[in-house]
C-alpha cells in the first residue's frame, strides 16, 4: 500500500484583483458540482470535461481535499470568439474549480472573463456575455 503526501490547500489572504471570482456554496462538493453542472445546461452550454484534480493527485503520491475542474462552452460561442479575434482561442473554453477545503467552506471559483479577454480587439461585448451568464451560473449554483 502506497502512502500518499498531504498536500493542504494554502490559500493567500486576498484573491489577485482582475484574475479570477470567487463563491461560497452553502453545499458539500459533490451537491455543488452537481448544482453547477445543471445550471450550465440549463442555460444550453455544454459542459466538455469534468477533472477530479482529488483523484489525479493520489495517482502520483500526493493527497488533497476534494477539488473539481469544470470545463464549459458552446459551438456558438466559439463561433463568435473565432469570428470577432481568433488570437483569443487561448481563453476557451471556460471552466470552474471547486475545492472544498478542509475546515472550510466548499467555494466555485473562475477567472475573470472580461480581464481574460481584454488583451483582445473586439472581445469585449463577447467577454461581457460570458462572464454574465458565468455569473449566473455560480449565483444560482450556491445559492442555499
Amino acid at each position: 500500500m502506497t502512502t500518499l503526501s498531504p498536500v493542504p490547500f494554502a490559500f493567500g489572504a486576498s484573491l489577485p484583483e482582475g484574475r479570477q471570482v470567487s463563491y461560497t456554496s452553502p453545499h458539500d462538493i459533490e451537491t455543488t458540482v452537481a448544482r453547477l453542472k445543471a445550471e450550465i445546461a440549463a442555460r444550453d452550454l455544454w459542459v466538455l470535461a469534468e477533472l477530479n484534480p482529488q483523484m489525479l493527485l493520489a495517482k502520483g503520491g500526493y493527497a488533497i481535499q476534494p477539488a473539481r475542474q469544470i470545463f464549459y462552452f458552446h459551438p456558438r460561442y466559439m463561433a463568435r470568439l473565432l469570428g470577432a479575434n481568433a488570437d483569443a482561442i487561448v481563453e476557451a473554453p471556460l471552466k470552474f474549480v471547486v475545492l472544498s477545503p478542509e475546515g472550510g467552506p466548499v467555494s466555485v471559483r473562475h477567472p475573470d472573463i472580461v480581464a481574460a479577454f481584454s488583451g483582445y480587439a473586439g472581445m469585449a461585448p463577447l467577454a461581457q456575455e460570458l462572464a454574465a451568464v458565468t455569473g449566473e451560473i455560480a449565483k444560482a449554483a450556491t445559492a442555499g
